[in-house]
Formats: C-alpha cells, sequence, structure tokens
C-alpha cells in the first residue's frame, strides 16, 4: 500500500489485510501506536520528518514495490 494520507486509519486498514506498507513516521511513540504488521515498514528520523528526504522516501517505495 502507498499513499499520502493524513491519519493512521489506512496503514492500519493495509497491516490488517497483510499488505507491504510504508509509513513515514513521525514523533508519536511507534511502540504503541505502529500498524501490527511483519509486512509495515516504518521510515523516521530522529530528528522528524524534516529529516526525511523525498529521494530517501522514493527509494523505500521502490524497495516496497520491487522487493
Amino acid at each position: 500500500f502507498a499513499g499520502c494520507l493524513w491519519g493512521p486509519g489506512p496503514s492500519h486498514l493495509a497491516a490488517a489485510l497483510d499488505l507491504p506498507t510504508l509509513v513515514v513516521w513521525g514523533q508519536t511513540t511507534e511502540t504503541i501506536w505502529r500498524p501490527l504488521s511483519e509486512r509495515v515498514k516504518l521510515l523516521h528520523h530522529p530528528s522528524g520528518l524534516e529529516g526525511l528526504s523525498v529521494a530517501e522516501v522514493f527509494q523505500q517505495i521502490r524497495q516496497l514495490w520491487n522487493p
């Protein structure tokens, strides 16, 4: 699953359907709020979303589609 969405609902639905999913993660606690699936990859940076480059996000999306 790849989408540009606000809010956690779609990522949790994708995890429940066991779809390969990339979640660009912000500052919330991932151990509590992350979607529960082995196929969900979290992409985050210690300094927050501004620490992630567009190129890095697209690279991860390509890896999701072409494992």
